[in-house]
């Protein structure tokens, strides 16, 4: 939309400015503002273009269960689990696409709530082939938010990481927010 070859938050900046004429607002792309392709720009391709960009990074694996996921914000997200498969792993939230390089230290922070006493694990592991973990911690959430830090040193480089919460241990609400990822 601003011409860089990117849909970035720049672009939804750009067009929220233009959709309420500051003076500066150029689109020189504007066809790819146009969200639902009606050959108008209005809020509607706004909102749409903003959840483009939420969802962009976050994936949802549910292995077909009933189960809910709800984006609250671009580090936040809510989880109804109400089918639990035969695998833990079988309702996770993750995050792709990270670049590990072997001898950095990463750190992954978030805090977590549930509805009640609840198993859920924080992994960090490759996204093809065997899916090798390099972190794997398993952590009881409660009621009472509580904020969780954890640390790996990667062995190897990963070209291809992501970082997960697996939520299939057992039925019920879960809540994160405030998750970040980051090399030390």
């Amino acid at each position: 939309m601003n011409g860089d070859g990117a849909v970035t938050i720049a672009d939804a900046v750009l067009l929220q400015k233009w959709l309420i004429c500051e003076p500066d607002a150029v689109l020189p792309a504007w066809k790819n503002a146009d969200m639902d392709e009606n050959g108008t720009l209005n809020a509607a391709d706004l909102t749409w273009l903003k959840r483009v960009l939420l969802w962009a990074d976050w994936r949802f694996y549910n292995q077909g269960l009933d189960n809910s996921f709800y984006m609250l914000g671009s580090d936040a997200f809510r989880a109804e689990i109400r089918e639990i498969g035969a695998e833990h792993w079988y309702a996770q939230v993750y995050k792709t696409g990270l670049h590990l390089e072997a001898g950095k230290t990463y750190r992954l922070t978030f805090t977590a709530a549930a509805d009640a006493a609840r198993k859920m694990d924080a992994c960090i592991q490759q996204d093809f082939g065997d899916y090798k973990m390099y972190l794997y911690k398993v952590y009881t959430l409660t009621a009472e938010p509580q904020t969780i830090t954890v640390e790996v040193t990667m062995t190897e480089d990963c070209e291809n990481g992501k970082f997960l919460f697996d939520l299939g241990h057992e039925t019920g609400s879960y809540y994160f927010y405030d998750i970040s990822f980051e090399a030390l």
